[in-house]
């Protein structure tokens, strides 16, 4: 199941489309990312995902792709922040607020 997202604002800024809502993902996890093009679409300059249910997201707009990862304490094997595992249920994530920056 794809990422579901949740849009509440969206405005004009110069060139650009603004989108700012919320962002919920399901029960399993891809490594390299959940595919964010089916939601948002392929004009997606940039993302950002703040923190969730102690997750840490990072865009990938190369890819269209949103990475999970959480926090290694004690960093002896991956360093401090690691990619989620393959098909981790992430479904308890279901309101991460994003703010996205489309070109039209």
């Amino acid at each position: 199941m794809p990422l579901t997202w949740t849009i509440n604002k969206r405005w004009k800024s110069g060139k650009f489309t603004k989108l700012r809502g919320t962002v919920a993902f399901d029960t399993s996890y891809p490594t390299g990312g959940e595919d964010y093009s089916a939601g948002l679409g392929n004009n997606v300059v940039t993302l950002e995902v703040a923190p969730s249910m102690l997750y840490i997201f990072t865009p990938d707009t190369t890819n269209r792709k949103v990475i999970a990862y959480w926090s290694n304490l004690d960093q002896t094997l991956d360093g401090v922040l690691v990619e989620v595992d393959d098909t981790t249920d992430l479904s308890a994530v279901t309101a991460a607020p994003f703010l996205a920056r489309l070109r039209w």
